[in-house]
């Protein structure tokens, strides 16, 4: 717009002096060796304009003459710069589909054709093809170099950390993603890294500072970093446990106040609590977290609070603890178990039957069971119940990556992730026909099957006489404050062998057939 005003404006610039000369007429004269030569003054002006017009022309050609050499040579960079940064999209792009072969011909092709700002590509795609070829040292010598440069040395130090964490050497794992996170803050990998690091070695406060530094700068939402939070709380809880009871429960309380539904943090605060002899606040920690998220660790923490209670002072204990969230499986699993550690049968019977309605699991049939047998002792009714437990539902147990732990752990034991320990059902496998795989391999083992006990060293050795170590399982006795645990109902589900696995209803039905007072029964 203001280039089009400005023109017409010069045009009505040159109009309006024209015409003021057309209007005032005159003339230039020219004296030269006696000569006179005289012009009117529009002609004059007009030939002046020509003679800059055609001097300007002339300075510009010479000018152009004598940079033609340069332009010609800038020409042909161009020209190749341009090959050669085709030849490296090509590159990358046979990199990214594996082709390591293409990709080094296009290396080879687009040396010495690129320009300055596709070094760096350069240097990256041919790391990245070295890796694909499997040649790591060549690899790490690249990354090496490209870490000198301040443009790349974020890449590098990503690429030295991802070789780091290949051979498995945690300490330059953690020094590569501490330096990049030195340099940039809100690098996402490498927070995460150091924190994984940081949590695998259990520095629980370092931890916390690298978690802090990420919210500081809306790397983390406000749930996720909470969730983070209560979790490193509740480690290092766990940790201050036996050293340090009082920080325990501090930091366990912590951890609580921010997920009240945190079972672990309850669990940990109500122990440190019962260490420090205040059972009231070891209580009411876990009244706080069963009102959230009612939990079958919570409940039998809650019973046993005290040591010296006896059957009945738990089973009210039991009862307390259903009043607080009746309608949950766990509150009826509850007031079942104390019931029959109790004597109370009837009650036993009918919590454990409302517990089935809501949620019949296998534990559930295996307590059952055991009510059965010490209520009327009629082994048909016991393998009635045992035989529900077998097609029943699997119970939830800590999981994490797929591997059934035996209390809950702020790292994975396998992939060493922080917070990926879960509260689940393990996943039922099934053949191609679409049978539990646990079952047939039962039935398949059935009469090899036998109730090892870890307290009875005869029938043990009888049983693996008879038992193939892969169908081979372990049930060792155990108690829990001095009272023994129902019989079927803590039978363990997995064998530790061969990844061959038997529902414990499956165990305890043929050990309850293989018992000589139940044979008289029959």
């Amino acid at each position: 717009m203001w280039g089009i005003l400005t023109f017409f404006i010069l045009i009505l610039a040159l109009y309006l002096g024209f015409g003021w000369l057309a209007d005032n007429p005159g003339s230039v004269t020219f004296v030269w060796q006696e000569q006179t030569v005289e012009f009117s003054m529009i002609l004059f002006l007009a030939a002046a304009a020509a003679v800059i017009v055609a001097s300007v022309l002339v300075v510009w050609l010479v000018a152009k003459l004598f940079q033609a050499p340069g332009l010609i040579s800038s020409w042909n960079s161009s020209r190749r710069h341009s090959k050669g940064h085709n030849y490296l999209s090509r590159g990358v792009l046979a990199a990214g589909a594996g082709n390591a072969t293409l990709a080094r011909q296009m290396i080879k092709k687009s040396e010495g054709r690129i320009g300055k700002d596709d070094r760096a590509i350069l240097g990256f795609l041919d790391a990245q093809t070295a890796l694909i070829e499997g040649d790591h040292q060549r690899a790490v010598a690249i990354f090496r170099d490209m870490e000198e440069d301040p443009n790349t040395k974020l890449l590098a130090l990503r690429g030295l950390y991802l070789e780091a964490k290949r051979v498995g050497d945690e300490s330059a794992q953690e020094y590569y993603a501490e330096r990049a996170l030195r340099i940039a803050p809100n690098l996402p990998w490498a927070a995460e890294a150091v924190l994984e690091r940081k949590s695998s070695s259990r520095d629980w406060d370092g931890a916390l500072r690298v978690l802090e530094a990420q919210r500081s700068i809306d790397m983390l939402g406000d749930k996720d970093a909470k969730r983070i939070r209560a979790i490193l709380l509740t480690a290092k809880a766990k940790d201050q446990a036996d050293a340090d009871p009082k920080a325990a429960r501090s930091s366990a309380r912590s951890a609580q106040k921010i997920a009240p539904d945190f079972v672990p943090a309850a669990l940990v605060a109500a122990a440190a609590a019962t260490r420090l002899n205040d059972s009231r606040r070891a209580t009411r920690y876990l009244e706080t977290t069963w009102v959230n998220a009612p939990h079958p660790e919570i409940a039998d923490a809650y019973v046993h609070a005290k040591a010296g209670d006896s059957a009945k002072d738990r089973l009210r204990r039991a009862q307390k603890l259903k009043g607080l969230y009746e309608k949950h499986p766990e509150s009826d699993i509850a007031v079942a178990r104390a019931a029959l550690d109790a004597g109370e049968h009837d009650l036993a019977r009918s919590s454990a039957l409302d517990a089935a309605q809501k949620r019949p699991t296998e534990s559930v049939y295996l307590l059952l069971a055991d009510i059965e047998e010490e209520q009327s002792g009629e082994v048909g009714r016991v393998r009635e119940w045992l035989a529900k437990a077998i097609t029943a539902p699997r119970d939830p147990v800590w999981m994490a990556d797929g591997v059934i732990l035996d209390e809950w752990q702020p790292v994975s034991p396998v992939t060493r992730k922080l917070g990926v320990v879960e509260w689940k059902s393990p996943v039922e496998h099934r053949d191609s026909n679409g049978n539990p795989v646990i079952e047939a391999r039962a039935r398949d083992h059935g009469e090899s099957a036998r109730i090892i006990s870890s307290s009875d060293g005869s029938n043990a050795s009888a049983a693996s006489a008879h038992t193939p170590s892969t169908a081979m399982t372990t049930v060792a006795s155990s108690t829990l404050n001095g009272n023994p645990r129902p019989k079927y109902a803590n039978f363990s589900s997995d064998s530790k062998d061969g990844g061959t696995t038997y529902p414990s209803a499956l165990l305890a039905i043929k050990g309850e057939v293989d018992r000589p007072e139940a044979s008289s029964r029959r």
